[in-house]
C-alpha cells in the first residue's frame, strides 16, 4: 500500500479509514467489515500509524510495554510499535462467512496431512500470552507435514509450534469469527515452509501456514465425557505452568492428527475448511500466513478451558490471568476467501 493513500494530515483528521488499506469506511457497504469497527479506535490507530511512517516513533504516544491483552498493551495499542497492525492489507484474523466464498473465490482441493506423533516428552510452556508447545525440528520420526489444499504444488510445510487463544467466559475467545459469531477458543497449529529456515519463513510471503481449529464448549454435567482426549494431554499439565516462563513435560505421546476434525464426504473425502492470505495474529504481525481454518469446531469441556484461564501472564501469583487473549477480527478487504466444503 502506498503511504500517500491517506492523503494529507488534514484529510486524516476528518476521515475514517479501514484497517485493510483499500476502502474507506465512510460507506460500510464498500468495505467488507470495517464499518463494524469502533470509529474512534480506527481513527486513532490509522493516524498514529501514518505519523509513525512519516516522522518515526517520536510522533507517537509513549511506547507500550511488552505487548499483551491488557488495557494498556492490548491489540488496540499494537499499531504504536507495529504500524502494520493499522496499515496492513492482509491482517488477521477475519470473519469467515460462507456467502463470501462464492463471491470471492473457488473451491479448494483437500489438504494432505502426514502427521507423526511425538515420540518423546514435549515441553509445554507458559509464554505469558498462552501455552505453547514447540514441535521437534529435523526429527522425521515425529514430523508433521502439510501439503495440498491452498498451498503451492510441491511445497511442504512442517509443524513448528502449537498454541491456543480463549476467552474469560463462554461465548468469546476465538480469534476468527464464524458468520459474525465468536466461539469459546481457537487452537493454532503453526507450520513453516521447508524451503526456508523458520526465522526466514516468518517474513516470506509463502513462509507460513497456520491451521486454525475452533474450540466449542459442550453442555454436559460430566466434563470427563465431553473433554477432548488429545487436548486433555496438554490441559492436564497446565496446573504446572501457572506462571510465565514455567515449563512442564507431557507424559504421553501427542498426536497432532487427532486434534483435527474428521474427514467428511461433503468435503470430497477431506476436511471442510476456509482459506485466505493473512498474517500472524500477534506481534510482529507479519503478513506471511496462508490461513487454513477448519469449519468443524473441536468439542471441549468447560474444565479444559478453565485450566487455560487459570494461567497467569506474569511471574507472580497476583499477576493478571491469561484470558481474552485474542485479537478482534480485522477487515477482509478485497482478499479472496476460498473453501473446501
Amino acid at each position: 500500500m502506498k503511504k500517500d493513500f491517506f492523503g494529507g494530515r488534514d484529510e486524516i483528521d476528518d476521515t475514517i479509514y479501514s484497517f485493510c488499506g483499500e476502502d474507506r469506511c465512510l460507506d460500510p457497504s464498500s468495505c467488507e467489515g470495517c464499518g463494524r469497527l469502533d470509529t474512534a479506535t480506527a481513527r486513532a490507530a490509522i493516524v498514529d500509524a501514518v505519523l509513525f511512517a512519516e516522522a518515526g516513533t517520536a510522533a507517537l504516544p509513549p511506547p507500550i510495554r511488552d505487548w499483551g491483552y491488557q488495557a494498556d498493551n492490548g491489540p488496540h495499542t499494537w499499531h504504536r510499535q507495529f504500524p502494520v497492525a493499522a496499515l496492513g492489507a492482509f491482517q488477521s484474523p477475519i470473519d469467515l462467512c460462507e456467502r463470501d466464498v462464492g463471491r470471492s473465490g473457488g473451491s479448494l482441493p483437500p489438504l494432505i496431512t502426514c502427521f507423526q506423533p511425538a515420540v518423546g516428552g514435549l515441553a509445554v510452556e507458559n509464554t505469558g500470552a498462552s501455552w505453547q508447545i514447540n514441535w521437534p525440528r529435523d526429527d522425521m520420526e515425529s514430523a508433521c507435514v502439510l501439503r495440498g489444499g491452498p498451498l503451492l504444488a510441491g511445497e511442504e510445510y512442517h509443524l513448528l509450534q502449537l498454541h491456543a487463544h480463549w476467552g474469560a467466559a463462554r461465548g468469546r475467545g476465538s480469534e476468527h469469527t464464524l458468520e459474525g459469531r465468536s466461539l469459546d477458543g481457537e487452537l493454532h497449529l503453526v507450520f513453516y515452509n521447508r524451503k526456508y529456515q523458520p526465522e526466514e519463513a516468518m517474513e516470506a510471503p509463502d513462509g507460513l501456514a497456520v491451521v486454525g481449529l475452533f474450540l466449542r464448549q459442550q453442555d454436559n454435567d460430566d466434563d470427563e465425557v465431553v473433554a477432548h482426549p488429545e487436548l486433555e494431554k496438554i490441559t492436564r499439565q497446565l496446573a504446572a505452568v501457572q506462571m510465565r516462563g514455567q515449563t512442564a513435560y507431557l507424559d504421553e505421546v501427542l498426536s497432532v492428527g487427532d486434534l483435527l476434525p474428521p474427514v467428511t464426504a461433503a468435503a470430497g473425502g477431506g476436511r471442510a475448511y476456509f482459506s485466505y492470505p493473512g498474517s500472524l495474529t500477534t506481534p510482529p504481525l507479519y503478513e506471511s500466513v496462508t490461513w487454513i481454518v477448519m469449519r468443524e469446531p473441536l468439542s471441549v469441556s468447560g474444565r479444559q478451558l478453565d485450566m487455560m484461564r487459570g494461567m497467569r501472564s506474569g511471574e507472580r501469583e497476583d499477576s493478571a490471568p491469561i484470558v481474552d487473549n485474542f485479537r478482534p477480527a480485522c477487515c477482509r478487504g478485497r482478499r479472496s476467501l476460498r473453501a473446501a466444503f
